[in-house]
């Protein structure tokens, strides 16, 4: 069997049950307010949206503030994407974050705000959009992949907002370092099915879901009297390989593609191969 690539079919079942979760990340300064102002404070945020749980986990760090804190939101959407002289109305819990430590200079915040709860927004962001939380959570989730949104920290000193910056995705897809299968070579060639398992080192900036075989192909035809196909896909990163090979040819060369796949939903594909040699060195 020559050339043939066969979709490994449990895949779409496995990767159906995982989210896709959108990362984006936010620096937080003075210049980035408007109207904008000197202050010394800065800040770094992350946002990280489950579309099947319905959450946006938060994170922020902030140090060198002017005034103390009074309260922190996420503003939502501007007319256009990142830009600084645009503002917009506060999408999510008022009068502040749930937990923002408040009359501080510098502090650490992280929560999870569960986007199916009236709690999670400005209830005047949920009457603007649609009055119900599905159509705000919709509506928001929009303006921050659009670059519509900005995290914004007030403070005693500027009530309007010390620093601010708007959410930016931030999404590497998975590397996949190295590909190698055991064994890489199949002797004698007998014709027998043997297991073969393909070993994979990959790496991803957030969190990898699945990494699975998903196909096979081989340089030669199945030999003559060979009923059925000369390799079987038995597990995310297992398979039976034939050893077998033509007599006329310079040995077959079986290739197996291998997939990773992030919780982003991004993709890579490496390549391995084991071979049937036409002979063997002793």
């Amino acid at each position: 069997m020559k050339n043939l690539f066969l979709p490994v079919i449990f895949l779409c079942g496995v990767l159906s049950i995982h989210a896709t979760v959108f990362h984006y990340e936010v620096s937080l300064n003075g210049p980035t307010e408007f109207p904008s102002n000197n202050s010394a404070g800065i800040g770094f945020g992350t946002a990280s949206y489950d579309d099947v749980a319905h959450t946006l986990k938060l994170g922020l760090t902030f140090s060198g503030l002017t005034g103390n804190t009074t309260a922190s939101h996420i503003h939502a959407p501007t007319a256009n994407p990142f830009n600084v002289t645009n503002t917009a109305g506060v999408a999510t819990t008022t009068p502040t974050f749930a937990g923002f430590p408040l009359g501080v200079k510098s502090g650490t915040y992280t929560n999870t705000l569960d986007l199916t709860l009236p709690s999670s927004y400005n209830p005047a962001y949920v009457s603007a959009n649609g009055s119900n939380t599905a159509t705000a959570e919709v509506a928001l989730t929009t303006a921050i992949a659009q670059g519509r949104a900005y995290w914004n920290v007030h403070s005693s000193t500027f009530s309007g907002g010390e620093i601010r910056g708007f959410l930016v995705k931030q999404d590497e897809g998975p590397v996949i370092e190295s590909v190698t299968a055991s064994p890489s070579a199949l002797w004698p060639p007998n014709r027998k099915v043997i297991p073969v398992t393909v070993n994979v080192q990959a790496t991803d900036d957030h969190a990898i879901v699945s990494t699975q075989i998903i196909g096979v192909t081989s340089n030669e035809d199945s030999g003559l009297g060979i009923e059925g196909s000369d390799w079987e896909i038995t597990g995310p990163l297992t398979l039976k390989l034939r050893a077998d090979r033509l007599g006329g040819g310079k040995g077959r060369i079986y290739t197996i593609t291998v997939q990773s796949v992030d919780d982003g939903g991004n993709r890579a594909t490496s390549e391995v191969t084991v071979a049937v040699p036409h002979s063997m060195t002793r």
